[in-house]
């Protein structure tokens, strides 16, 4: 499952993100199904595939997930985990690429504590 994952970033990076999007929505898939829906690592796979979405112009459905990555990790790690930093801002950027400036600003300042 993490081999599928880690191809898939590897060919996100070089800008094959349908392919991506494909291997990761198994990854993710595969983790929920084996880990659990909380579990780090198929959060990160939620992510990832958000992210291979929203480079494939998906905004809708890659916001959908960070916003759902987001909610699980406050409820599992909290406010102030690193990784539930990762995916406000990760949220934010996908928000604001959708013209959702004013919650994309409002979800990048937001102070945790």
């Amino acid at each position: 499952m993490l081999s599928r994952h880690n191809l898939a970033s590897a060919l996100a990076r070089q800008g094959e993100h349908a392919e991506a999007a494909r291997l990761l929505q198994q990854a993710l898939d595969d983790h929920a199904r084996v880990l659990g829906v909380t579990h780090p690592h198929t959060l990160a796979s939620r992510d990832s595939l958000g992210l291979a979405l929203d480079a494939m112009g998906e905004h809708a459905e890659a916001v959908r997930l960070h916003r759902q990555t987001l909610d699980d990790r406050i409820r599992v790690l909290g406010s102030n985990h690193p990784a539930t930093s990762t995916s406000r801002h990760i949220l934010a950027s996908a928000l604001a690429r959708m013209g959702e400036r004013e919650e994309a600003v409002r979800l990048a300042t937001t102070d945790p504590r």
